[in-house]
């Protein structure tokens, strides 16, 4: 009798244990086909992002422009031009309006791009140097200008730039008068530095 009821409990332990068994390997199943869904709504949701152009590469920066020469226009003699009152001294001989009243306007436009494709116009309006020199007299050859603004900036160019027709002693920047004091203006550079406002003084160096 007691063979018997060992023999029944071992049988039971062993129905039980093979209950547990199969549930746990259900359970595990059901955990791996689950991991599989969400890994998959993670791959579709990154295709999603990248099929609508974002990009994780960083833009290239732009690089800083620099403005350079396009053209320069041949020197136009204008008329009906509003002449500011101005002084200044080349060699230590006073130039004034009256005196350069006597000599024709030349109009010379300038051209120049940036890098960043922007186009820009000046026209400058003024008296070119070998009408100044004239007027004053001056017939000696000079190898470099130097114009001297009221606040001490100073400019040179050599003899070939200053005697350009496109160089001039500026009386307005487009149509704008230059009523604090002309412009040294040497239209054939790119570079704004050699832009001399309020012109004073200039002198010749031999």
């Amino acid at each position: 009798m007691k063979k018997l009821l060992l023999v029944r409990t071992v049988l039971c332990l062993v129905f039980t244990i093979s209950l547990c068994i199969s549930a746990c390997s259900k359970d595990k199943k059901q955990t791996e086909s689950i991991d599989t869904i969400v890994s998959a709504d993670k791959s579709t949701n990154t295709s999603a992002d990248v099929s609508v152009g974002q990009s994780t590469e960083k833009p290239e920066q732009t690089p800083p422009g620099h403005e350079f020469l396009g053209s320069v226009e041949a020197p136009i003699i204008v008329d009906n031009v509003e002449i500011p009152e101005f002084i200044f001294t080349i060699q230590n001989i006073e130039i004034t309006d009256s005196i350069m009243s006597n000599y024709p306007v030349y109009s010379v436009e300038t051209t120049s791009t940036n890098t960043y494709g922007t186009t820009t116009t000046r026209v400058y309006i003024g008296y070119t140097i070998s009408d100044v020199l004239d007027a004053a007299g001056i017939t000696d050859n000079f190898i470099t200008l130097q114009a001297i603004a009221d606040d001490g900036y100073t400019v040179k160019v050599d003899y070939s730039v200053a005697m350009e027709s496109t160089t001039l002693v500026a009386i307005s920047e487009n149509d704008k008068i230059f009523v604090t004091g002309l412009w040294f203006s040497p239209c054939s550079s790119n570079v704004s530095p050699d832009y001399l406002r309020e012109l004073s003084v200039i002198r010749l160096i031999d």
